[in-house]
């Protein structure tokens, strides 16, 4: 039986946390995705992002729903593991 916040997490037809993850560009703030970051693009950005959906997903992880944390670590281990491999490239 699917889980009723599995739409937040892993939305194939929808947007999800990934969504809401690359649209912050993984920065974070007081621990989840920093929302204020969707404030920055333009109206025709939000649009096609669907902001609402983002901010709607947003609201979802400051639930403290241990799998947005989960993910969200997970997805912050690849960005930093990617940074160092970017680093170690750019020092060659």
């Amino acid at each position: 039986m699917q889980n009723e916040t599995d739409e937040f997490h892993d939305s194939d037809s929808n947007v999800d946390l990934y969504d809401l993850y690359n649209t912050t560009n993984g920065i974070m703030y007081h621990g989840f995705p920093d929302v204020r970051e969707l404030d920055k693009y333009s109206a025709d950005e939000a649009k096609a992002l669907n902001v609402p959906r983002l901010r709607e997903i947003w609201e979802h992880t400051t639930t403290g729903c241990a799998q947005c944390r989960e993910i969200i670590n997970a997805l912050d281990q690849i960005r930093g593991a990617v940074r160092e491999v970017a680093d170690i490239e750019d020092a060659l």
